[in-house]
């Protein structure tokens, strides 16, 4: 902000990084872009846990759903609905 008398920040070089990517096809559910210790739980809105794991993810029952994917250098969550 010009007048404000504040420093500027430094410029960030070669940053880096790929969010996990949620796909739902009908009611089966796919991600791409997970490393090797992530760990993913899919939980219904009431906060129950319907799947908790890394790969293999059944398919599901019509409704909408919260994604939470968790590991060393992830924490990604987002919403989906099946339909």
């Amino acid at each position: 902000v010009v007048g404000c008398g504040g420093a500027s920040l430094p410029k960030m070089h070669n940053v880096n990084f790929a969010l996990p990517r949620v796909n739902v096809n009908g009611r089966e559910i796919s991600i791409s872009g997970l490393r090797e210790k992530d760990h993913v739980t899919i939980m219904d809105v009431m906060g129950h846990v319907v799947w908790n794991g890394s790969a293999g993810i059944p398919k599901m029952h019509a409704g909408n759903y919260f994604v939470n994917i968790r590991g060393a250098k992830t924490n990604y969550s987002t919403k989906i609905s099946i339909k």
